[in-house]
């Protein structure tokens, strides 16, 4: 601050580059004015300081725009410089979980959604990073982090809190007795091919394997989140699907997987079935995806637990094709999930008598449009997907299909078996 007379001027930085006329102007005159009239020095040394002193300006100016310039560069959506980010903290994750204390603080992260009604075995890092944690003696992920590898690690925790804010944690191999000493990285990686190679760091060391050798520790895997929702696969989600979970630079982070309806009663697929006439003639209410299981769930060790969709294609009331979708998460092999999804009224002289049923497992990628067609009827659907999810099987559903004890009937797409019923 310069004081010139009786008033306070305030030299700024400059706050962008189409200013910097204006501000070496404004300075040059306040240089003039302190200069001769405070300091009434002789003109040959009012040249000299006046050069020195608007050099001195003009050069910080220009570092000031090119620091400004540096950090909206960082505020970046190259996915490139975000996985190598990715590995970066990875890195320095495997050198933290040396340390027992800061493995098992992992482990308590990872399990805390658990009581929230989320599926999957994780965290979402930069919503954690600045918890304190008792097994760390009160520190957080981010010290804690920051004091194993320095600079270099604060440098990426900013990064990654700035620019991905899907980042998570997987575990799996909850029980295990002791724990990995390696820290994977998911990226993206085809978990369907056997030649697969999944990398790792292991004490600060670059790695890898085939993705397929499973590891029987409990294992940390660098992700981001199949469950969270950029802002373009939030507009084809079911909202009812949707929970908000935090805030990151005042971004809302959606995700979906929350309080999913899972039970475990088991139904027997050896009741009679009755005899083959349309018994929906005879049932009233409406017509329901009711249970569901799979022998395989289209997701490796490291990919956590499955996410299955299902298309259901119809014409109701004599109209065109429609179709409703049903996203079912938290998917293991062997279990019955009961969604329960309400459909149509389904009815023999209204609509017709086929519906489709196609199911996918969800594994990201971009979103493209899937048509869905009906045998017997022109014309298709159109859903959306994403161009890595796995095709599980599809199925026709007849209107006189049998109803076991006028309930449900089993069909097998692909790995999945799921039961129809009237309610």
């Amino acid at each position: 601050m310069i004081v010139v007379g009786k008033r306070n001027i305030l030299i700024g930085q400059c706050s962008a580059p189409f200013l910097k006329i204006i501000f070496k102007l404004n300075y040059f005159l306040i240089i003039k004015l302190f200069i001769m009239n405070t300091l009434k020095l002789n003109f040959t040394a009012y040249t000299l300081i006046t050069a020195f002193i608007m050099t001195f300006f003009m050069t910080s100016c220009e570092q000031d725009n090119t620091i400004i310039e540096d950090n909206l560069t960082n505020m970046t959506n190259d996915h490139t410089q975000i996985a190598k980010q990715r590995f970066e903290l990875a890195k320095n994750l495997s050198l933290a979980i040396q340390e027992p204390e800061f493995a098992n603080a992992l482990k308590v992260h990872c399990t805390a959604l658990r009581e929230d009604g989320y599926y999957e075995t994780e965290f979402f890092f930069n919503l954690e990073k600045d918890k304190s944690n008792d097994l760390l003696e009160g520190r957080t992920l981010d010290e804690a982090l920051t004091e194993t590898s320095g600079l270099e690690a604060r440098n990426n925790l900013d990064f990654l809190y700035t620019n991905d804010p899907g980042l998570a944690i997987l575990m799996v191999n909850e029980d295990a007795e002791a724990f990995n000493t390696r820290v994977y990285i998911d990226n993206g990686y085809d978990d369907n091919d056997p030649n697969a190679i999944i990398k790792y760091y292991e004490n600060g060391e670059l790695g890898e394997q085939l993705a397929n050798e499973e590891p029987n520790t409990t294992t940390f895997i660098v992700r981001e989140s199949e469950a969270f929702l950029t802002s373009e696969k939030l507009l084809v989600e079911n909202p009812d699907n949707v929970s908000i979970i935090g805030n990151l630079n005042g971004q809302d982070i959606h995700v979906f997987g929350f309080n999913t309806n899972n039970t475990f009663v088991e139904i027997s697929e050896e009741e009679g079935i009755e005899s083959r006439n349309c018994q929906r003639d005879q049932v009233s209410g409406k017509e329901r995806l009711y249970a569901f299981k799979t022998s395989n769930n289209h997701e490796g060790w490291g990919k956590g637990s499955g996410e299955f969709i299902f298309h259901i294609a119809f014409a109701n009331d004599g109209s065109g094709i429609s179709s409703l979708r049903h996203r079912h998460t938290g998917v293991d092999e062997n279990t019955w999930y009961y969604p329960n999804k309400q459909i149509i009224t389904w009815t023999s002289n209204n609509d017709y008598e086929r519906m489709k049923y196609v199911i996918h497992e969800d594994d990201g990628g971009n979103n493209f449009t899937f048509n869905i067609s009906i045998p017997g009827l022109p014309g298709s659907v159109g859903v959306n997907l994403r161009d890595d999810d796995d095709f599980v099987g599809e199925s026709i559903v007849e209107y006189c299909d049998p109803i076991r004890n006028f309930q449900y009937y089993p069909y097998y797409p692909g790995a999945v078996t799921f039961v129809c019923k009237q309610q």
